[in-house]
């Protein structure tokens, strides 16, 4: 009976060191996967990108994706108008004719079955290497057929120094009313953020994102990934204030939503600081609303 009893603790031991030894395994195969479609998806379009192939670098993105960029025009949604944005880019006209792009892949990860996110920095070059545009980036991709497309693509150049901040964003009105789930929940989250960020609630704006939060916006340092990091980062002044509109809002299902606007940066006597787009990705959940990332940057114009 003892040597009985030695055995089926001994098997029960094993079995649950397995199970675990298994869960760590499906775990960093979760990741290497992110990873993985993380890295051929920018190889992809730095390399559509490099040779000025506006058709191959627009198949990149679903047919119902939208760029969000530093350009102060419109949001560019639909995969003919993206096209057309690339062919703008590559036109003899463009600064960015004959450029080659640099991408660092920072953060990435799926936050549902197929949705992936990511974040990180680029470069733009001329032909004679000069940079002509540096930045960062936090996109949504949707994952279908073992590859993931650009469904929200969210990046903008860095600030270096108050002469490259810019007025040019002209506040269009709000969305106020959506048929997509959980719109309401999402504005009042807005809405909520910008009294925060205007009263200099930094607490209450450090735990509006998810624990393992991503915050890739212009004037900070780098891409920041989790509360503790992104608790410091705010750039609050008493007197300015903020605001923000909402333009684009979709449901994603599996309590996630993306949505895109414009914001804008106040003085006491209301003359605008910096103003720019934002395009993020939300968590609703039991009526709560945090990010999973936001992404915003001040405009330029070429």
């Amino acid at each position: 009976m003892k040597k009985t009893t030695t055995a089926c603790l001994l098997l029960l031991t094993l079995l649950i060191v397995s199970c675990k030894n298994n869960n760590k395994a499906q775990g960093a195969i979760e990741l290497a996967d992110a990873s993985t479609l993380m890295d051929e998806s920018m190889q992809r379009f730095a390399g559509f990108w490099n040779s000025g192939d506006s058709e191959g670098i627009s198949n990149e993105f679903t047919s119902d994706a939208v760029r969000i960029l530093t350009d102060p025009s419109d949001a560019i949604e639909g995969n003919e108008a993206i096209k057309i944005s690339f062919l703008n880019a590559f036109s003899e006209e463009s600064l960015f004719k004959n450029s080659h792009i640099e991408i660092d892949v920072i953060e990435t990860r799926f936050v549902s079955d197929d949705i992936l996110i990511g974040s990180g920095l680029f470069k733009i070059l001329s032909d004679s290497d000069e940079i002509l545009e540096s930045g960062k980036w936090g996109n949504v991709f949707k994952y279908a057929d073992g590859k993931i497309k650009f469904l929200l693509e969210s990046a903008y150049r860095n600030v270096e120094t108050k002469s490259d901040l810019s007025d040019l964003v002209v506040m269009k009105e709000s969305l106020e009313s959506s048929d997509e789930a959980h719109f309401n929940e999402v504005k009042n989250f807005i809405d909520d953020f910008v009294t925060d960020f205007t009263n200099g609630e930094r607490e209450k704006l450090s735990l509006s994102f998810i624990e393992n939060g991503i915050r890739t916006v212009s004037g900070t340092q780098g891409v920041l990934v989790g509360i503790d990091n992104i608790s410091s980062s705010f750039d609050i002044v008493e007197g300015e204030t903020l605001n923000a509109n909402i333009l684009g809002y979709k449901y994603l299902n599996n309590s996630l939503a993306i949505g895109y606007g414009q914001w804008r940066r106040s003085d006491k006597e209301n003359n605008v600081l910096t103003s720019g787009n934002w395009g993020n990705i939300f968590l609703i959940q039991d009526q709560s609303v945090k990010f999973v990332m936001e992404s915003a940057g001040i405009v330029k114009d070429y």
